[in-house]
């Protein structure tokens, strides 16, 4: 994997061609950090001549700027007991916001400190989520 700060000029970030694992959902943890706002990844050969297929990559860390505003007037409205409608006002609304807001996560659960389902929403300030399970 190989990272960029500018998309022009490339660093390696992580070199795993001689690695003896093959973890389905490899970990890189850099403790002491790196700065970085692109990454690409080239996978050069895999076993069986089979096709490369990426699900998504992860990436933790911190953004320069202030954190988003948390969002208001969050209402919840239930469609029977597999469905619900969520919508919330904007926090950036009226404003000239030098960060603008482009999406928002959603998180739920069967408890507050057990909000462990999301949905990620770019755009609308609604989201209508369906099969909530426990």
């Amino acid at each position: 994997m190989k990272g960029s700060i500018d998309g022009n000029e490339y660093f390696t970030v992580e070199d795993k061609r001689k690695a003896q694992t093959d973890y389905a959902h490899d970990f890189i943890a850099r403790g002491e950090g790196i700065r970085v706002r692109f990454l690409k990844l080239t996978i050069e050969e895999l076993p069986y001549n089979a096709v490369p297929c990426v699900s998504g990559i992860r990436v933790f860390g911190l953004g320069e700027g202030k954190p988003p505003k948390k969002v208001e007037e969050v209402t919840v409205r239930l469609d029977g007991d597999l469905d619900m409608e969520v919508s919330w006002k904007n926090p950036e609304e009226g404003s000239n916001a030098d960060n603008p807001v482009v999406g928002y996560n959603v998180l739920w659960g069967h408890a507050p400190n057990k909000l462990y389902h999301s949905y990620m929403v770019f755009g609308p300030t609604s989201k209508r989520i369906g099969a909530l399970v426990e």
